[in-house]
């Protein structure tokens, strides 16, 4: 099961399942937004901008939220007993997984064609904030 470290403490599956790994299978969404494009164009650049601003303050507000139950929890469940087993071949297994933001710009190309050229905006900017060191 993938799930934060605040899942597995919340949902107790380090008591039934005490050996816990670290892979890391990419980001977990804590907090998205989604508008439909065509609203999204009706809308006023000055509007635009306002929630593309709001957008990102709670993005990173759920990211630091997160972080600090994520890190809490997991010192919980090390001092509960689990074990944390260390994942060694993570190289190996980000370059044997198809990249996800490549996926969905591919299944946008295909299945909504108007839509490409926005979905690869948007992989272009979650790639630069992944260069970045955001998660």
């Amino acid at each position: 099961m993938y799930l934060p470290w605040t899942g597995f403490y919340i949902y107790k599956l380090f008591e039934v399942a005490p050996y816990i790994s670290d892979v890391n299978f990419g980001a977990i969404v804590g907090y998205g937004t989604f508008i439909n494009l065509d609203l999204w164009n009706s809308w006023p650049p000055d509007f635009q901008e306002l929630c593309r601003q709001i957008g990102l303050e709670a993005e990173r507000l759920s990211d630091k939220i997160v972080g600090e139950f994520d890190r809490q929890a997991l010192d919980m469940m090390l001092s509960a007993g689990a074990v944390l087993v260390h994942f060694q071949e993570q190289e190996q297994l980000e370059k044997a997984v198809p990249d996800p933001i490549e996926l969905v710009e591919q299944s946008v190309a295909a299945f909504a064609k108007p839509y490409e050229a926005p979905a690869r905006k948007y992989g272009d900017f979650l790639r630069t904030r992944l260069a970045q060191g955001h998660e």
